[in-house]
């Protein structure tokens, strides 16, 4: 077995292991390694604290949703292994992560607008994370950090604030 030095989180994993204790979830450590990856570290502590158990497919025994203390928080595309945020793991998302990593914020004139679920217009965006990119999923916010809806972003950071048309945000779900 080999292991990537992550300093005494790797310690700890490895004494796990050598004294018997505990069984590896496979599984576990994949939705793990893919949210601190697609989200940035840290964000698998923040979405996965509580009681987590994985929906999976019937036919072919993949990851389809994840669902923690009973409430569906993400579910991981087939397509690529990235996953699709739901408004459980936005909330979580935006308690567990500082600002504006991940985040769209919006004029509060489209907040009732984008909480139906329509998508939200490059007229409409105040600011954004500078980190993101075409396709990234992000979660949409008012002035006061509030979760207004989820989906993924059509364009970056640059493009949402310099254009006055057009989509900057394919919004999947209202909050």
């Amino acid at each position: 077995m080999g292991a990537i030095w992550d300093g005494d989180e790797t310690l700890e994993f490895l004494k796990m292991f050598s004294q018997g204790k505990g069984t590896f979830d496979i599984d576990m450590a994949r939705v793990r390694a893919v949210a601190d990856y697609q989200f940035g570290k840290g964000a698998a502590d923040a979405l996965l604290s509580g009681n987590v158990s994985l929906v999976k497919s019937k036919n072919v025994d993949r990851i389809r949703n994840v669902l923690v203390d009973g409430e569906h928080v993400f579910s991981m595309r087939a397509e690529d292994g990235f996953l699709t945020l739901r408004p459980a793991g936005a909330r979580r998302l935006l308690k567990g992560i500082p600002a504006p990593r991940m985040r769209v914020t919006i004029q509060d004139d489209a907040v009732e607008f984008n909480k139906q679920g329509k998508n939200v217009f490059c007229s409409f965006v105040t600011d954004a994370d500078p980190e993101i990119r075409l396709h990234d999923e992000v979660m949409v916010v008012d002035k006061d950090d509030n979760l207004v809806a989820i989906g993924r972003a059509q364009l970056t950071r640059e493009e949402m604030l310099c254009f006055k048309k057009g989509v900057a945000v394919k919004v999947r779900e209202g909050a």
